[in-house]
């Protein structure tokens, strides 16, 4: 278990590489009755989708728009569909407790709202699409900031 340092998560910071990822995304949210099939056909997809989100009642999946117009809305009818959005990677393995707190800080003063993934090689944040470039501009300038701290 790590413990909350902030110089720690300024450097880690400092040392993120932030990609910003400008395919439009979508979530739509389907019935559970369909998963095994939407599963099927998500694994024939070569990475255009990037996770599922599995509910109580429901499962949710990020996919392109595109892979989702193209392939998938037809065949499965949803509860709703949110989107699009857009992400932004955070490059940093091992980040220290409070990384992705300093972060978050940063969006949502700006009325930026995020969801965050995170494997275990760095951080997916998802924002709107329309505040992608201001997202990742923030974080660029919240890096640069720590550098210049050090």
């Amino acid at each position: 278990m790590s413990v909350y340092d902030p110089i720690l998560i300024k450097k880690a910071i400092s040392e993120t590489t932030f990609q910003m990822d400008k395919e439009k995304y979508l979530l739509p949210s389907l019935e559970k009755s369909s998963y095994r099939a939407v599963m099927t056909d998500l694994s024939k997809m070569d990475g255009r989708y990037i996770g599922v989100i599995y509910d109580i009642d429901q499962f949710s999946i990020i996919v392109t728009e595109s892979e989702w117009i193209n392939n998938l809305a037809k065949k499965y009818p949803t509860k709703n569909i949110y989107g699009p959005i857009g992400i932004i990677r955070c490059r940093k393995e091992n980040a220290p407790s409070g990384y992705l707190l300093e972060l978050v800080s940063v969006l949502s003063p700006e009325g930026i709202s995020v969801c965050v993934e995170t494997p275990y090689t760095g951080d997916n944040i998802f924002v709107d699409y329309p505040d992608l470039e201001k997202a990742f501009n923030l974080l660029q300038e919240l890096k640069i900031k720590y550098r210049k701290d050090k």
